[in-house]
């Protein structure tokens, strides 16, 4: 568990509420977000929480960084009120909101989230890049140019990845990756290429590409 928050005994609590809630997490807290990249490509962490509460990086950047690093974690928002922010982060993608007052519902909320992601921990990252770019709407020729890969090569991640899903078409790949946060909610379909490779259409929208490299 990795836990963006100001405040070590507040971060403490909620590893707490997680080990109540029958888990018993290996955490680390931070609270820049240069720690925070750097956590999430070294310490990899199953699920990550975001308290509000942070001054110097926004839950929305928070998230942003997630998807784009290390799309397989949750992301919870732990905040003292339900407000617009709170209301985004689940728009873009976050999996819940968890009320301070109602840390109780931390551990339920941690364990379903990992659960309807265990298929996504088959996929590989080379895999889950393609699928992603998939549910924007590219062809395995576009997707093929702006990776530098086969077409063949593409059409093979793209078929073991859904099959490590358990999924069979796009329409269901698009509803699952909204479901777990790998795109925000209501986004239309569609992107370009350029000379650099993968562009999408309307990018003041649309999260982060993917960073990560490798098969």
């Amino acid at each position: 568990m990795l836990a963006l928050h100001d405040c070590a005994v507040a971060a403490e609590r909620l590893t707490r509420e997680l080990e109540h809630g029958g888990t018993k997490p290996l955490s680390q807290r931070v609270d820049s977000e240069g720690a925070f990249l750097q956590a999430l490509r070294s310490f990899a962490p199953d699920v990550v929480l975001v308290a509000s509460a942070v001054t110097n990086l926004t839950a929305k950047t928070a998230l942003q960084l997630v998807q784009a690093h290390h799309p397989i974690a949750p992301v919870i928002l732990v905040t003292a009120t339900f407000d617009e922010q709170s209301a985004a982060s689940l728009r873009a993608g976050a999996e819940n909101v968890v009320i301070e007052d109602n840390l109780s519902r931390l551990g339920p909320a941690t364990q379903n989230a990992l659960s309807v992601r265990q298929s996504l921990r088959k996929v590989s990252r080379r895999q889950l890049q393609v699928l992603r770019w998939v549910t924007e709407g590219l062809t395995s020729k576009e997707i093929a140019a702006g990776l530098g890969l086969s077409v063949k090569t593409v059409e093979s991640h793209r078929g073991a990845g859904m099959r490590r899903l358990g999924i069979d078409n796009v329409a269901g790949l698009v509803r699952y990756a909204v479901r777990v946060g790998l795109i925000p909610q209501g986004r239309s379909s569609g992107a370009s290429i350029n000379g650099a490779g993968i562009r999408r259409v309307a990018p003041s929208t649309h999260q982060a590409p993917l960073q990560f490299t490798g098969d």
